[in-house]
């Protein structure tokens, strides 16, 4: 009964399927991250039409570690990302220079109650702050200097703050000097 559900998370029993917007019909999205088709006939060799039952589909995981999924209709296929299919769905269109945030720093929680609108740098502020951000996790410059307090300098970018390597400058500076030099 209801004791086996004890400190679970009461919103996971009732899930909720809403159309995939733009595939009305064919796919539904939950509000818990998951998407299925819906059972359909389908015209088949000559006149036979034969029923494929709607399942719920796994998808596939980019480098970037985001869950896609191929929807297809009258055999167009579309990859969607999943939490952009949720967001739709659950939060509404996406205005205009916003992007997709997952609220826990992990692009696999495609939850609802995990997705909101931001701009670019609220979501680069997530990846900082949750420790996911694949510039920060490297210790090194390309160059293979450690990025330590000392050897460490940060300048203003687009997109927020850049990290500098003292090392690599020192030494581009002693080129250019010596260039100057030779002069």
């Amino acid at each position: 009964g209801m004791a086996s559900y004890v400190g679970a998370d009461m919103s996971d029993l009732i899930e909720e399927w809403r159309p995939v917007v733009g595939y009305e019909g064919f796919y539904e999205v939950s509000d818990l991250g998951r998407v299925r088709s819906i059972g359909r006939t389908v015209a088949s060799r000559g006149a036979a039409t034969r029923y494929t039952p709607g399942r719920v589909l796994s998808g596939e995981i980019t480098r970037a570690r985001y869950r896609r999924v191929k929807l297809s209709v009258d055999g167009a296929v579309n990859r969607c990302s999943v939490h952009a299919l949720v967001a739709e769905a659950f939060i509404g269109a996406r205005p205009e220079g916003l992007q997709i945030c997952h609220n826990d720093g992990d692009p696999l929680n495609n939850r609802v109650s995990n997705l909101r609108y931001d701009t670019a740098s609220g979501n680069i502020r997530d990846t900082i702050e949750h420790g996911t951000n694949a510039q920060l996790r490297k210790t090194h410059c390309p160059a293979g200097h450690l990025f330590d307090i000392a050897n460490t300098y940060y300048v203003p970018t687009p997109t927020g703050v850049g990290r500098k390597c003292r090392m690599c400058h020192k030494l581009r500076e002693r080129k250019r000097r010596r260039k100057a030099a030779a002069f």
